[in-house]
C-alpha cells in the first residue's frame, strides 16, 4: 500500500509538471513529452502481472491529453484494450496531490476476460494478515467527471455471450465521500439492455447506498444472470441503503408474463462482509406449464452467508424450495487454509413435477446427499442419490441407487 501511494504520489507530480503551460514550453518535442508521460505510467506496473501499454500520444488544446491506443496486460496477454482515448485533466488538483479528470472519452474499449490476480490468499497462521476485505478506494483523491465509451465490448468468458454497448460514467472519491454512477446500453443485435448502478459511500458514518435498475428484452444477459425465464420482458431493481456497517437490502424483478420475484434482506460490509437474503418466485403463464407446476405457489430460496477476517466464508444456510425439488446447502470455504467442508441434500416433494421439467415420463421418490471436502484447491466430492424408479426414452428401471465420488 506505501508502494502504491508512492507511485500514485509520483504521478501527480508528473501530471502536474506536465499539465503547467512553462512545462509544455520547455518540452516542444513532442516525443520528449510523451517519453516523460509514459514514465510516470510505467510507475503503476508490475511486469508480467499487470502492464499499461500506450500507443502514440499528442498534446492538444485545453488540457486535453490523446492516445491512440492503450492495453493492459497480464502474464497471459491483453485483457483489456482501448483506441481513441481523449483525456481531459487539471493539472492545478495534480498539485494537491489529487487527481481530476473533467472528462474522458473512447472511440471503442474491450474487455476481453477477467485479469489473472497474483498473490497468496490471507493466510491463518499470519496474524498480520487482517481483513481479507476493504472497501476499495484510490491511494489518492480521485475525480472522474464522465466517462464515455461509445464502442464498449465484454468478452464472453465475462459472462457467458459477447456483449456491445454505449457506456457513460463518472466517480468520485475524496474526503470521507465516494459516489460512482454507470449507464449502460447494449448496441450489439442481442436483447436490449438499459441497465444503471449507481453507488455513495460515507466513510464518517460508515454508510452505503447501492441501488440497481435494468430494462432488458426477453432472453438477455441480466436475466441469464438471475436465472429468469427467456420470455417476457424483464424489469430488476436492486436497492440497500444504510449506516453503521449494513444495510436492508430489496430486490424485485418482473419478467413480464414470465416471472415475479421478491427479495429482502440485509447486506453488511463491516467488520466483514455479510449477506442474508429471503426469495421467492413464481412463474406467469409464459413460462411454461412444467415449470409453473414444478414452481406452483412459488420457489423459495433462502441464504445466509459471511465472510471471517482471513476471507473464510461460512455458509450458514443455502436452500432451495419448490414443489418440484428441494436443495440444502451448509459448510465452509476457506481460501486461506486451502480448505472446503460442504455438505448438502436434495429431494423432490412431487417427483412427478421435476419428471415433465427434465423430460421423463415417471420420476418415483428421490432422496440424496451431497457432500465437497478436503484441499480448495483439489476437492473430494461425494454424491449419494436414491430413486424409487424412473422411466423415459431410455425405458424403464426401478429402484436405483447411485454414488460418485
Amino acid at each position: 500500500m506505501l508502494i502504491t501511494a508512492i507511485r500514485a504520489a509520483l504521478l501527480c507530480a508528473i501530471m502536474a509538471w506536465l499539465g503547467a503551460a512553462p512545462a509544455r514550453a520547455q518540452l516542444a518535442d513532442e516525443g520528449s513529452w510523451a517519453q516523460l508521460l509514459r514514465y510516470g505510467v510505467s510507475q503503476l506496473n508490475t511486469p508480467g502481472e499487470f502492464e499499461i501499454e500506450l500507443g502514440r500520444i499528442e498534446s492538444r488544446a485545453d488540457g486535453e491529453t490523446f492516445i491512440h491506443s492503450l492495453a493492459i496486460r497480464d502474464d497471459q496477454g491483453v485483457w483489456l484494450a482501448a483506441e481513441g482515448l481523449s483525456v481531459v485533466w487539471d493539472a492545478s488538483a495534480a498539485l494537491g496531490g489529487a487527481a481530476r479528470f473533467p472528462r474522458i472519452a473512447a472511440a471503442s474499449l474491450e474487455i476481453a476476460r477477467a485479469p489473472v490476480t497474483r498473490g497468496d490468499p490471507p493466510s491463518r497462521d499470519d496474524p498480520e494478515a487482517g481483513l481479507a476485505f476493504a472497501w476499495p478506494r484510490p491511494p489518492v483523491a480521485l475525480e472522474l467527471g464522465a466517462l464515455e465509451i461509445e464502442d464498449a465490448r465484454l468478452g464472453a468468458p465475462l459472462l457467458g455471450r459477447a456483449v456491445a454497448g454505449r457506456v457513460s460514467a463518472g466517480f468520485a472519491d475524496a474526503g470521507d465521500l465516494q459516489t460512482a454512477r454507470l449507464l449502460l446500453e447494449r448496441t450489439d443485435d442481442g436483447p436490449a439492455l438499459r441497465l444503471i448502478i449507481t453507488s455513495r459511500r460515507d466513510f464518517a458514518a460508515d454508510g452505503a447506498v447501492l441501488g440497481i435498475t435494468a430494462e432488458e428484452a426477453p432472453g438477455g444477459i441480466v436475466g441469464a444472470l438471475i436465472g429468469a425465464p427467456e420470455r417476457g420482458a424483464l424489469s430488476l431493481s436492486v436497492l440497500a441503503e444504510g449506516e453503521g456497517g449494513a444495510a436492508p437490502l430489496t430486490v424485485s424483478a418482473v419478467g413480464e408474463g414470465a416471472l415475479e420475484a421478491e427479495a429482502a434482506g440485509e447486506l453488511r460490509w463491516a467488520p466483514a462482509p455479510a449477506l442474508s437474503l429471503r426469495a421467492k418466485a413464481t412463474p406467469g403463464p409464459l413460462a411454461g406449464a412444467a415449470l409453473r407446476a414444478a414452481a406452483a405457489g412459488g420457489a423459495r430460496l433462502d441464504l445466509d452467508l459471511e465472510m471471517d477476517e482471513a476471507g473464510a466464508v461460512s455458509i450458514r444456510e443455502a436452500s432451495l424450495a419448490a414443489p418440484a425439488l428441494r436443495l440444502s446447502l451448509t459448510g465452509d470455504v476457506d481460501p486461506g487454509a486451502d480448505a472446503v467442508a460442504l455438505s448438502g441434500a436434495l429431494s423432490s416433494p412431487k417427483p412427478e413435477a421435476l419428471a415433465a421439467l427434465i423430460g421423463l415420463e415417471t420420476l418415483g421418490a428421490l432422496e440424496g446427499r451431497l457432500e465437497a471436502s478436503g484441499a480448495l484447491s483439489a476437492p473430494e466430492g461425494a454424491l449419494d442419490l436414491r430413486i424409487s424408479e424412473m422411466a423415459g426414452g431410455f425405458g424403464r428401471l426401478g429402484a436405483l441407487t447411485a454414488t460418485a465420488r
